[in-house]
């Protein structure tokens, strides 16, 4: 999903996945969030996440103890399918992802 200038107003929820935030057309900065909300209303983006992280600056051991726990999870035969739906995504997205 893509948000440009003078977009009418939106509300909608986030899966785990890369927010790349264009500054100007020549500076891109990339995130990667676990899940949440945006809010975009006059030309103003708002993300409430419960984490972000810069895929600049994260630390590859914290990288790899998120999708190590992420592994973890989709294992628990306790959890739902809406759940596990939510983790293989979080893990797919997690092992596309090319660190510096």
């Amino acid at each position: 999903m893509g948000i440009l200038k003078n977009h009418i107003s939106i509300i909608s929820f986030l899966k785990p996945g890369l927010v790349k935030v264009f500054e100007t057309d020549s500076k891109e900065e990339n995130y990667y969030v676990e899940d949440g909300i945006i809010e975009f209303k006059n030309n103003c983006l708002s993300i409430l996440t419960s984490n972000i992280f810069d895929i600049k600056k994260i630390d590859k051991k914290e990288f790899s103890n998120i999708l190590a726990k992420a592994e973890k999870d989709v294992q628990n035969s306790d959890i739902s399918d809406q759940a596990k739906y939510l983790v293989d995504h979080k893990i797919e997205v997690l092992k596309s992802l090319t660190l510096n």
